[in-house]
C-alpha cells in the first residue's frame, strides 16, 4: 500500500500504481461536476456562506483511520461564478508511532461550474492518474451521504444544483 501512495503522488516506475476503479466513462470533468453536486448536497455549516467537507481515501478498507489521502473540498461562489477547489494531501505515518500522520505531499485541482458543466482550471493531476483520483474522490462522497443519511442526519436539499 505505501508504494501505491508514493506513486500516485511521485510518478515513479512509470505512473500510478493505483487499480483504476469502475466508473463512468465520463471523464474527468464530467466526475468533477458529480462531486460537485454531491458535495453542494452535503451543504455549508452554520453561519458559513461556503462549502468545505473533508474525506479520505487511498486505504485498504472503508476504515478512514486506514486511510493515507486527505481530501478537502472547498466549494464557493465568487462574482457569481460557482468554484471548486480540491486539495489532496498524501499523509505518511510515523515509524515510531503509527498513530502520528504528517503531511507529505499536496496536489490541488481547481475548476468552475459553467452552466451545466464542470470546467477544470487547474490540476496537479495528469491522464489516467486524474481519472483515478476522481473516481475515487467521488466514491468518498459518495460514502460519507450515505453515512449521514444512515445515521438519520438531514442533508440539506435545498443546497442541490441541477
Amino acid at each position: 500500500m505505501w508504494g501505491t501512495i508514493v506513486f500516485l503522488f511521485t510518478g515513479m516506475a512509470g505512473g500510478s500504481l493505483y487499480a483504476r476503479p469502475s466508473c463512468p466513462a465520463e471523464g474527468p470533468a464530467g466526475l468533477l461536476r458529480r462531486i460537485l453536486v454531491e458535495t453542494r448536497e452535503l451543504g455549508a455549516r452554520p453561519g458559513e456562506d461556503f462549502i468545505k467537507q473533508e474525506f479520505f481515501i487511498g486505504g485498504p478498507d472503508d476504515d478512514d483511520t486506514n486511510k493515507d489521502i486527505s481530501i478537502i473540498i472547498l466549494i464557493q461562489t465568487i462574482d457569481g461564478a460557482e468554484r471548486m477547489t480540491i486539495q489532496a494531501t498524501r499523509m505518511e505515518r510515523d515509524r515510531r508511532d503509527p498513530r502520528i500522520k504528517t503531511a507529505r505531499e499536496t496536489k490541488s485541482i481547481v475548476g468552475r461550474r459553467d452552466g451545466l458543466f464542470f470546467k477544470m482550471i487547474r490540476s496537479d493531476f495528469a491522464g489516467e492518474e486524474l481519472d483515478s483520483v476522481c473516481a475515487q474522490i467521488l466514491r468518498a462522497v459518495q460514502d460519507k451521504k450515505r453515512l449521514i443519511k444512515g445515521a438519520g442526519l438531514e442533508i440539506q436539499q435545498n443546497q442541490v444544483i441541477h
